[in-house]
């Protein structure tokens, strides 16, 4: 009981501060464009670029938000001072797995957006993926974004979350095929 209190009392403490993180830390305003649907996400973007079955793909949100390309730097920085805030508070152990990175970047994105839209129930296209890494037996979490490139043509792009700065994966076709589910 205990323990599911001090777990409720941080969950509450990291949403709080993600939401007010504007204030408190100075994070840097993030624009976001490109409205569209999941299914748009999922039939005309995911489906046909990464040509992996739509039913290994979760949506939270049916309405996603992308983030312009120009931008990523930014969030990645701000998401950066966050995992810095979020290690002083609980410590560095739980992030050396790569599906706690992952995570903590997809939850960052997701309430950072939620704070600067005021659209509580749109998402933005940030997802964590699982893989297999060419040469490797065991999977490997991290993020998948839908970006907008200077064209405002939407581009799928992978990153690590483990690392200190924006680090841009290009995934093998083995790789993008095993790929055993993805969550927006």
């Amino acid at each position: 009981m205990i323990k599911k209190t001090i777990n409720l009392l941080v969950i509450l403490f990291l949403l709080f501060s993600i939401t007010s993180c504007n204030k408190k830390v100075g994070y840097q305003p993030i624009r976001f464009e490109s409205e569209m649907d999941g299914m748009t996400l999922l039939f005309d973007i995911i489906g046909p670029k990464l040509q992996i079955p739509i039913n290994i793909v979760h949506m939270s949100d049916t309405n996603l938000e992308c983030i312009p390309e120009s931008e990523l730097r930014n969030l990645f920085g701000e998401y950066l001072k966050y995992k810095t805030s979020f290690i002083n508070y609980l410590g560095s152990d739980g992030m050396k797995d790569c599906d706690n990175n992952a995570e903590l970047f997809h939850m960052f994105s997701q309430n950072l957006h939620a704070s600067a839209t005021k659209k509580g129930t749109w998402g933005v296209a940030v997802g964590i993926v699982w893989y297999s890494p060419d040469g490797y037996q065991y999977s490997h979490a991290v993020n998948i974004l839908v970006v907008t490139d200077k064209d405002k043509k939407k581009k799928i792009m992978f990153i690590e979350p483990q690392s200190s700065s924006l680090l841009e994966l290009k995934l093998s076709a083995s790789e993008i095929k095993s790929i055993r589910m993805m969550l927006f």
